[in-house]
């Protein structure tokens, strides 16, 4: 299950030092390295001043200083380490309107019971306010296709709420969450951790009544199949070989298959080298090519 930790500590760090410490001391591969990891955020959410800093330099920029500031409105990239294994965020969770159409936009702008998982580990702990609750659920990668609408064995593990100095680990492709408002405004800190082959893995939004996946969570894998997929409406003569070889070579299997329908699209002369391409492939995404 999502693995809660109350580590303790009377000392401080900044992000520079908690960001050196994990480049030496962490194995991005190891769960429980990535855990031990806890305690040197715990030293920093100790620290007050450095996200007072990061603003006031983000108010400088707009003031007409040197730029800086967030890269969503929900999130600010604090910083990362030089071969961008580690990445240190901040994130910010706004309560919600009480009712209507606006409260509704805004909890799926903020991603509020969304139920999703995540194709890498991460620690995050609460910094400031009462924190999000989150209902976690895990479920077994190992037996999942990976299409839309596919029955998955949902277990619900537990309702938390990540306040102030909690550390939440969840585990890539096994832990599933749902973060619901919180009272009031709060922030957690999250350490990134970057493996070779997430890009690679889906990340799945799930529908937890149903106990089935109801898409993509818009991750990096989910936007490169979405280009793939307009590369199909948008080509020209050097378009067809691209997307052959994407279809031959790439190691996700979701890209291949996107690979050979929009090569369908583009070349319609090419429809029966495109399945002979997809034999590979799982029999449901050979199914969506013969449609």
């Amino acid at each position: 299950m999502a693995i809660t930790l109350f580590p303790e500590t009377t000392e401080q760090m900044t992000p520079v030092e908690f960001l050196d410490h994990v480049a030496r001391n962490v194995d991005p591969y190891s769960d429980e390295s990535i855990m031990s990891a806890s305690h040197a955020l715990a030293k920093l959410a100790r620290n007050r001043s450095f996200l007072v800093d990061f603003v006031n330099s983000y108010l400088l920029a707009e003031a007409g200083g040197p730029r800086s500031g967030f890269y969503s409105m929900q999130s600010a990239l604090l910083g990362q380490t030089d071969d961008g294994v580690f990445k240190l965020r901040a994130n910010f969770w706004a309560p919600v309107r009480t009712s209507g159409r606006a409260a509704r936009d805004e909890a799926a702008l903020l991603s509020y019971e969304l139920a999703h998982d995540h194709n890498f580990p991460f620690l995050t702990i609460g910094y400031f306010g009462p924190g999000y609750d989150t209902l976690i659920y895990e479920y077994d990668k190992s037996t999942v296709a990976g299409y839309e609408g596919e029955r998955v064995e949902l277990r619900f593990l537990e309702k938390a709420r990540l306040e102030v100095n909690k550390v939440l680990f969840f585990r890539p492709s096994t832990d599933i969450h749902i973060q619901l408002p919180p009272k009031s405004f709060s922030i957690s800190l999250n350490l990134l951790v970057h493996r070779k082959d997430n890009p690679l893995i889906p990340q799945y939004v799930f529908d937890v009544e149903r106990g089935n996946i109801a898409g993509f969570v818009d991750s990096i894998d989910n936007l490169r199949i979405k280009f793939l997929q307009l590369a199909g409406h948008v080509f020209d003569a050097d378009t067809p070989d691209l997307l052959r070889e994407i279809a031959k070579t790439h190691r996700c299997v979701r890209t291949r298959q996107m690979a050979l329908r929009s090569l369908a699209l583009a070349s319609p002369e090419a429809k029966e080298q495109v399945m002979a391409m997809a034999k590979d492939l799982p029999e449901h995404l050979r199914a969506e090519l013969r449609t």
